[in-house]
């Protein structure tokens, strides 16, 4: 969550895995930005910590603000 809100702006999962990857981290699998996907994915549900925009992109959820792109 740190990556989007140091970022001010939404992001797709492999801006965000890019950023993770250079701060040292490391995601296991064949396909580390579905791997990560998933897991903003579940974060992204109601009353999560973040909010689905698009086909892996995620803004950070405003506690009691609309959503940036929401309609």
């Amino acid at each position: 969550m740190a990556i989007l809100t140091q970022a001010h702006q939404p992001l797709h999962a492999r801006d965000i895995l890019d950023r993770l990857t250079a701060q040292g981290f490391t995601l296991p699998g064949i396909d580390p930005v579905a791997a990560l996907n998933t897991r903003l994915w579940k974060r992204s549900g109601p009353g999560g910590p973040l909010r689905r925009l698009g086909d892996a992109v995620y803004t950070v959820e405003a506690p009691g603000a609309q959503a940036i792109g929401a309609d």
